[in-house]
């Protein structure tokens, strides 16, 4: 192990030591959330336990929502209702995955879903990298009208130039 990286390695084990403590003050459910073409998409949301209404974080990836239960759990225990679904045909999901094919729609879906709940007040911002960015990029180019922000990383518009 580098000694940069084992400097912040007691930091790191105290932050996952509280996300876990505290990950009762959270709750998650998951939800099979309709498209437009009557595919369902599998779907977790974390609440803090505070449920008034308020901005949402979305994450879709093609990863495993899964794998960002801890993502999902500290952004609900700082107050952020959380969303991460899995992409078109990817793990729980519904459908066949073709590459982005549907992010265009299932994107601005899935924030019409997001935001007609009662927990959402309207706003909805977008988090992600690489792939999860790149369909940040194809959701935006339908202008969703509750699309309120996004943080894309490390993501090309168009995942066709070389």
């Amino acid at each position: 192990m580098k000694k940069d990286t084992a400097r912040f390695l007691p930091v790191f084990v105290i932050f996952m030591l509280l996300v876990v403590g505290f990950s009762g003050c959270v709750t998650k459910t998951t939800y099979m959330v309709e498209m437009r073409d009557g595919i369902h998409l599998a779907t977790d949301v974390y609440l803090p336990k505070q449920k008034t209404p308020h901005g949402v974080i979305l994450i879709r990836t093609p990863y495993n929502k899964d794998a960002l239960q801890h993502v999902g759990t500290l952004w609900a225990l700082m107050g952020w209702p959380t969303v991460i679904q899995d992409m078109r045909g990817r793990f729980a999901s519904e459908g066949i995955d073709r590459a982005f094919r549907n992010a265009h729609t299932d994107g601005p879906d899935t924030l019409a879903w997001i935001a007609s709940q009662p927990w959402c007040n309207g706003k909805i911002a977008t988090y992600g990298g690489s792939a999860l960015g790149i369909c940040q990029f194809f959701m935006a180019g339908e202008n969703p009208p509750n699309l309120a922000c996004q943080f894309i990383m490390v993501a090309t518009v168009s995942p066709h130039v070389s």
